[in-house]
């Protein structure tokens, strides 16, 4: 069972990101989400969180390799998976990995957001998000 600060720290976490978030101020430029600030975003889930934003830059650049197979083209994977982010994330990294990851996951999905927020696919993400990491989904404020 995870301490109650850690329970309490996540839920607030996930509420803040509800809250921030709708369509049009995603940190999503060109089909990709950035780690990075935009014009009109302050950065991802994660990123707008990372006081260095110069490393956001970088992880937003970084190319990853991917593993082939053989057949088929092959297309690098653009910007640092958020594993390899993980150890720079400082306190962050109290919420845990999996955690991140699904919060990660929300913001990068378009089809959990419109113009006011949340949308009904991303409520039902964020209840997934509650079972999977044991948190209360009915703690949450979810907007209408």
């Amino acid at each position: 069972m995870k301490p109650k600060f850690i329970e309490s720290a996540q839920l607030a976490f996930l509420q803040e990101t509800i809250n921030h978030f709708n369509k049009r101020n995603r940190s999503s430029a060109n089909g990709r989400c950035l780690y990075s600030p935009l014009p009109f975003s302050e950065g991802c889930a994660i990123g707008r969180r990372v006081v260095n934003k110069r490393q956001c830059a970088e992880w937003d650049n970084h190319v990853t390799p991917v593993k082939t197979t053989g057949e088929g083209p092959e297309y690098p994977g653009v910007g640092m998976p958020l594993g390899d982010v993980f150890p720079h994330l400082g306190s962050l990294r109290a919420l845990g990995l999996g955690f991140l990851t699904l919060v990660q996951g929300l913001h990068d999905s378009g089809s959990c957001w419109n113009e006011r927020g949340l949308s009904a696919v991303g409520v039902s993400s964020v209840k997934t998000i509650c079972q999977t990491c044991g948190l209360d989904f009915a703690a949450l404020k979810i907007p209408n």
